[in-house]
C-alpha cells in the first residue's frame, strides 16, 4: 500500500473549498437548498450522486478528516480514539429502544414536531435521566436536535431511520453485532494469537460477547434470500458467459434463476472445504485447491471485494470468522499457494464501484 502524502493546512483548506463548493452547486443548479442537518440533501431514497458530484464530495470529505486530525495534534489524536467509543452507545441505546419510532407514534408528535425527554422517556417505559443523557450525545452528532432545554425535535438522521429499511438493518447490526463482538477481539487474540481457526476467534468475539459457544452464521432466518444475485447480474451483463454456482446443497436447492438465464446459470451443491482441510491451514487455499480438478484451460476464478473503509472492514471481519481483508500482493500470493498453474491477472476497480473483481486464470 503507497503511503498516503501528507498535505500542509494551507493544501487542505483550498481542497476542501474547492471541492464543497463544487459539491454545493450541484444542489443549487437542481432548484435544492443546501444539505443540511434538519432537512437532509433532498435526495431520494437509492438515489446516487453523479460520478463528478460524488468525487468532490469524498475529496471535501477525506480532506476535512486530515485537517481535523492536524488541527488535534499528537496528544489529540490519541486522546479522541477514546471517547469514539462512548458514541456507539447512542446507536445502541436508541435503536434497542426504538426511541425514533416510539416518541412519535405514542404522543402523536408529527415527524416535525417536538418531544420532552420526559415524553419520550414515557413513551420508552424508562428513565428520564438516561434518556436525557443518552440524546443528548446523540444531539452533539446531530442526531435529534434540542430546541429548548429538554426539549427535542428530529434531524434528517432520525428520520431517515423511520424511512430507510437498510440503514435501519446496518444500525440493528453495528448496535447489536459488531460492537459486543469487537469487545472482545483483543482477548481472543490474546488466547489463540497465532490461529486462523475461525471458530476460535467466534467462541471469544461474537459468543462471549453474546453468551453463547455457538457460531451466529449456524441459523439461517431466510436461505431464500441468498439466491447468488451477483451471478444472476453477470449473466445480464455479459451475454456470452455461463455461470455455474457451487453452494451449500441447502442453499443450492432454494435458489431462483430467471427463466431467461435458466440456460447459462447452474446450480450445483459442494462443501468448498471438502476433502476437510488440515488444523491450521489457510482455509482460502483450501478452497482454490479444491477448485482445480473441475477447472479446464483458460478457466477464470472470479472474487468480488469491497474496498470501501478497507481497514474498519478488515477489523470487523475479526470477530466473526477470523477473516481479514487482502491486498493485491496477498490475493496473487494466495492463488500461488494454491496452486502455481493459477495465473493472477490482478484486480480491477470499476469506475463509480465500490466493489473490486478479482481474476485468477487456470493455466493446466
Amino acid at each position: 500500500m503507497t503511503p498516503p502524502v501528507e498535505e500542509s493546512i494551507t493544501t487542505l483548506l483550498k481542497q476542501i473549498e474547492k471541492n464543497a463548493s463544487g459539491f454545493a452547486e450541484y444542489f443549487r443548479t437542481r432548484g435544492f437548498p443546501e444539505p443540511s442537518f434538519e432537512h437532509g440533501n433532498n435526495l431520494k431514497l437509492g438515489e446516487e450522486l453523479p460520478i463528478d458530484v460524488a468525487a468532490m464530495r469524498e475529496a471535501a470529505i477525506e480532506a476535512s478528516h486530515e485537517l481535523h486530525d492536524l488541527l488535534l495534534g499528537p496528544m489529540g489524536l490519541i486522546v479522541e480514539c477514546s471517547g469514539q467509543q462512548y458514541l456507539l452507545l447512542w446507536i445502541q441505546y436508541i435503536y434497542r429502544h426504538r426511541i425514533a419510532y416510539k416518541v412519535p407514534i405514542a404522543y402523536k408528535v408529527p415527524i416535525n414536531g417536538e418531544a420532552t425527554f420526559s415524553e419520550s422517556a414515557e413513551a420508552c417505559w424508562l428513565n428520564e435521566k438516561d434518556v436525557s443523557r443518552f440524546l443528548c450525545v446523540a444531539t452533539s452528532q446531530h442526531v435529534f436536535r434540542e430546541v429548548r432545554k429538554g426539549t427535542i425535535v428530529h434531524t434528517a438522521a432520525p428520520k431517515a431511520l423511520l424511512n430507510n429499511p437498510m440503514l435501519e438493518a446496518w444500525t440493528m447490526n453495528i448496535a447489536q453485532e459488531f460492537w459486543p463482538s469487537l469487545t472482545r477481539v483483543v482477548d481472543a487474540t490474546e488466547k489463540w494469537s497465532r490461529s486462523e481457526e475461525p471458530n476460535e476467534s467466534i467462541r471469544l468475539g461474537y459468543s462471549l460477547a453474546h453468551g453463547t459457544n455457538e457460531n451466529p452464521f449456524d441459523v439461517i432466518k431466510d436461505a431464500k434470500r441468498n439466491e447468488q444475485f451477483v451471478q444472476s447480474e453477470s449473466s445480464h451483463e455479459f451475454f456470452s458467459s455461463s455461470s455455474l454456482v457451487q453452494y451449500l446443497a441447502t442453499t443450492i436447492s432454494g435458489i431462483s434463476i430467471p427463466d431467461a438465464l435458466n440456460h447459462r446459470v447452474i446450480g450445483m451443491s459442494h462443501d468448498f472445504l471438502t476433502p476437510q482441510p488440515i488444523r491450521g491451514a489457510d482455509y482460502c487455499i483450501k478452497i482454490l485447491q479444491n477448485l482445480t480438478p473441475s477447472l479446464k484451460k483458460d478457466a477464470k476464478v472470479v472474487s468480488i471485494r469491497a474496498e470501501r473503509y478497507l481497514r474498519l472492514m478488515d477489523i470487523s471481519m475479526k470477530p466473526f470468522n477470523n477473516a481479514r481483508e487482502r491486498d493485491a500482493e496477498t490475493w496473487e500470493w494466495l492463488f500461488s499457494m494454491a496452486d502455481k498453474r493459477f495465473d493472477f491477472k490482478g484486480i480491477i476497480l470499476p469506475q463509480d464501484a465500490r466493489m473490486a473483481i478479482i481474476t485468477a486464470e487456470w493455466t493446466g
